[in-house]
């Protein structure tokens, strides 16, 4: 469980991917207008949120030859 942990925190596309998950999930909750703290924010904002998440990358990169 210790190596897993330690990887997450010093891999770098685990944490692109963690950060891709959390705009995600924040578009998807701004989207679906079951947070009341975020029924404020027009609909827009989600969509923008979940499209940015889209343009992150989380996989390998491609080894430089």
């Amino acid at each position: 469980m210790i190596p897993l942990i330690k990887k997450f925190f010093t891999d770098e596309t685990a944490a692109i991917g963690f950060a891709r998950a959390l705009i995600l999930g924040f578009g998807g909750a701004v989207l679906s207008g079951d947070v009341p703290i975020l029924e404020a924010l027009p609909k827009w904002a989600g969509i923008l949120a979940m499209a940015a998440a889209g343009m992150i990358r989380a996989g390998e990169r491609n080894p430089k030859p």
